[in-house]
């Protein structure tokens, strides 16, 4: 049960850390697509295409949690 516990909790704040961190990268890359200031208001709304990063950021995030119970484990 205590090892469930160390990862659980490592991956959450892994998880959480990697979301922050990759939405901050993607809200400082983004540039708005010119002919989106040309055009008047319209009622159309533009949607975003799909994305693998939160499945990486998952895996890496598990991975990393994994790891750190482990380490965590041998040192006590």
């Amino acid at each position: 049960m205590k090892r469930f516990l160390i990862f659980i909790v490592s991956f959450t704040l892994i998880y959480l850390l990697l979301q922050i961190l990759s939405g901050f990268i993607l809200t400082v890359m983004y540039s708005p697509p010119i002919e989106n200031a040309k055009s008047s208001i319209t009622s159309e709304v533009t949607f975003g295409r799909a994305s693998y990063i939160p499945f990486l950021i998952g895996l890496v995030a598990s991975t990393t949690a994994y790891m750190a119970s482990k380490k965590i484990e041998k040192s006590e």
